[in-house]
């Protein structure tokens, strides 16, 4: 698929494709690659650094244009660090 980022949905609800994802879809390719298995071990481990470079992914989101696929990655962000940090 070319430029994944637009069609970020949650379940099989029905999505609007950005018209432009240029910014998102480097942070949606920068969370998929990040989240790899060392870096849940890193996680699982309560690595700090870790922490950090999910801090900088949502940081970094939320920085884009407000939509709801910047949302979405925002909540999955979010659910890793609630899972792991209890932040």
């Amino acid at each position: 698929m070319h430029n994944p980022a637009r069609y970020l949905t949650r379940g099989w609800a029905k999505v609007e494709p950005l018209a432009d994802d240029g910014a998102l879809g480097p942070l949606l390719a920068a969370y998929v690659n990040l989240i790899d298995e060392n870096f849940v071990a890193r996680m699982d481990d309560a690595d700090p650094n870790a922490r950090g470079e999910l801090l900088a992914v949502r940081d970094a989101v939320r920085a884009v244009a407000p939509s709801p696929q910047a949302d979405i990655l925002i909540d999955a962000v979010d659910a890793a660090l609630d899972t792991f940090w209890g932040t």
